[in-house]
């Protein structure tokens, strides 16, 4: 095993959450574009509560981990952050001071695009 493999294991199990976590957004992005009610009800309902759930499972399972340790557990973590963010009507993040800007943009850099 190379040394990056080696420190890739190191934060596997977060880089394979954290792929998780950002298809379990996509997927209830996607749910929700093709009916709007699926949130609330409609026929798309049962499916975004069981996403939702996966979710939250996932989301419980990323916050006993420790933090990455490991460029590849960096990044992993930032595309994760990114979906997880707090927006106003907008879609713009909530930023309420110098620092939650910084840090949105430390996050996108490190996921390969910009910040929202």
């Amino acid at each position: 095993m190379s040394a990056s493999e080696t420190q890739i294991g190191e934060d596997a199990e977060l880089i394979r959450l954290c792929a998780k976590l950002v298809a379990c957004f996509a997927e209830l992005r996607a749910l929700n574009a093709s009916d709007p009610w699926a949130p609330d009800h409609g026929p798309l309902h049962a499916r975004y509560e069981r996403v939702l759930a996966k979710e939250d499972a996932l989301l419980a399972r990323i916050e006993e981990l420790p933090n990455p340790t490991t460029l590849a557990g960096a990044k992993a973590a930032a595309r994760a952050a990114l979906v997880q963010a707090d927006l106003d009507a907008q879609g713009k993040p909530l930023l309420n001071h110098i620092g939650d800007r910084l840090c949105f943009a430390a996050v996108g850099y490190l996921a390969g695009r910009a910040a929202p």
